[in-house]
């Protein structure tokens, strides 16, 4: 799975679009289905090991650009883009990308920190069905505060 940043029209011009993945896969093959159903059965070793492929999968496209600044608040929409029409709980599938990818923010220095001080606000929605392409989308937005 790639990842790309891009420019997204919101009604704040303070924002970055990061895609994240839905499954991660080891070099070895295995699959990780990023739900809360499966993050609740893993041990501690292997929740480290999902989070550091979940860190260099998204990390990469985390390379601060000149746009992208330390802000004191932040807020994040996450869109859920399914692979097919099954009905999906949009928590338990958004809240395992989400905590790591707010991790992922402030170890890269991109956020202070991911508490509700300085981020007050988290939103999921979902996107519909992505067949060739599932994904989550992570919009961050800087507050002009």
């Amino acid at each position: 799975m790639t990842c790309s940043t891009q420019t997204m029209k919101t009604p704040c011009s303070n924002s970055c679009t990061i895609t994240c993945p839905l499954k991660l896969e080891t070099p070895r093959g295995h699959v990780y289905n990023l739900s809360f159903n499966n993050f609740h059965r893993w041990g501690m070793m292997e929740r480290y090991r999902v989070k550091n492929l979940f860190n260099l999968e998204v990390g990469p496209q985390l390379i601060k650009p000149p746009r992208i600044h330390i802000a004191d608040k932040y807020e994040i929409q996450y869109v859920l883009y399914v692979p097919d029409r099954r009905r999906r709980d949009l928590a338990n599938a958004c809240c395992i990308v989400g905590k790591y990818f707010e991790d992922l923010l402030q170890t890269k220095g991109i956020t202070k920190d991911d508490s509700c001080v300085y981020l007050p606000k988290i939103t999921y929605i979902y996107g519909g069905v992505d067949v060739d392409n599932p994904r989550i989308e992570a919009t961050i937005i800087w507050s002009n505060e």
